[in-house]
């Protein structure tokens, strides 16, 4: 049977998990790319990351147009995603040293009940990709770090309480020629043995932040994943 009872409006990335050992089903509708391989004509490939930054709730489908148009002109939302766009560009020349161009700087990508914008970011493969190199150049993603990434890391150690698990961490594919991860926004972590579900959503702080808005973007990215599991 299938869980999601959307199954139209599912993510690029979306994935439902479970873990026989664990008795834990993992589901995500994430629509965020960490990195994809892209293989191309004459045996050269590439590899691309799609950052994620900028958030603006629809109530109707009718509204898409004028939310897109709201969000682009929105110079906040505008520098958080060209802030990260730079760190992931970053991120993605030191996979192979190989210097990443940001191929599209700002599209707009939608989602059950919300418009989001995002960049994406390419780099040429010269040689042999190992998965490690690619992990450990990309991970975790920054948009759901912030920059200057390390910096930030060693902080949110300090501030936060818990691990965030799942949520925020990166899945996986590998099957046959495509090689892909996503970052696990929209994910949740269902534990059978204790009867309970976890899932976590959030957002940027900026120095223009407004604690209204952050709080109702919030409560979008948690509500635009609850609908699909709605009857």
């Amino acid at each position: 049977k299938n869980v999601w009872c959307m199954p139209l409006s599912l993510g690029a990335y979306a994935l439902c998990s479970f873990i026989s050992e664990l008795n834990q089903l993992f589901l995500s509708n994430s629509p965020e790319c960490l990195f994809q391989v892209r293989n191309q004509e004459g045996g050269s490939s590439s590899i691309y990351s799609m950052p994620i930054k900028g958030t603006i709730k629809i109530n109707e489908e009718s509204e898409r147009k004028k939310a897109w148009s709201i969000l682009k002109n929105s110079l906040k939302d505008q520098a958080e995603l060209y802030m990260i766009t730079d760190l992931v560009r970053n991120d993605l020349t030191r996979v192979q040293m190989s210097p990443a161009q940001t191929r599209s700087k700002k599209l707009p990508l939608h989602v059950p009940g919300i418009v989001h914008q995002y960049s994406i970011v390419e780099s040429a493969i010269n040689g042999p990709l190992n998965l490690r190199d690619a992990l450990k150049g990309l991970f975790p993603g920054g948009s759901v770090t912030g920059a200057p990434k390390k910096r930030v890391l060693k902080i949110l150690r300090d501030l936060e309480e818990h691990e965030r698990g799942f949520y925020c961490g990166s899945t996986v594919i590998l099957h046959r020629n495509l090689k892909a991860a996503s970052i696990n926004i929209r994910s949740c972590e269902i534990d059978f043995s204790s009867r309970e579900m976890k899932y976590c959503a959030g957002g940027a702080i900026t120095l223009n932040s407004e604690v209204q808005s952050e709080f109702d973007e919030t409560y979008a990215k948690m509500e635009s994943f609850l609908q699909l599991l709605k009857k």
